[in-house]
């Protein structure tokens, strides 16, 4: 749902979205993408192609993201986390929890949202404009 719905709603913004979807593929050959969950997200946090990407979207001011666990396991681990929501138990693990009761968030280049049940189609607007914005 996290994907899926992103794939379906920047298209119909005019964004260009290349999607390469595998079972099995490794993150070296994945398009650039922090799905959630705490297994997912940990096994993120420990792939340094991806602490790679992320710092360099960073640094290039370019958008950045993640949804569910993923900020607080990933970007709040990597001092990339602002303003942020991410999956309510670990809202506590937000060193500024300023914004943990909005259902998205989005910080500067930075946007973050709760879970993908209810929050994944705000997450993608939330994407949208910021792409829009630039």
């Amino acid at each position: 749902m996290e994907a899926i719905t992103i794939i379906d709603v920047l298209p119909q913004a005019k964004a260009n979205v290349v999607v390469k979807l595998m079972a099995d593929i490794l993150l070296d050959e994945a398009a650039n993408f922090v799905q959630g969950g705490f297994p997912g997200a940990q096994a993120f946090l420990n792939s340094k192609k991806l602490v790679s990407l992320l710092r360099k979207q960073m640094k290039s001011n370019r958008p950045y993201g993640a949804i569910c666990a993923s900020p607080t396991i990933i970007l709040e681990h990597m001092f990339l986390l602002k303003k942020a929501r991410a999956y309510p138990p670990m809202c506590s693990n937000i060193s500024d929890p300023s914004k943990v009761e909005n259902r998205v968030v989005v910080d500067g280049n930075l946007i973050t949202s709760r879970e993908p049940a209810g929050t994944s189609m705000g997450f993608s607007l939330a994407i949208v404009s910021c792409l829009v914005a630039r």
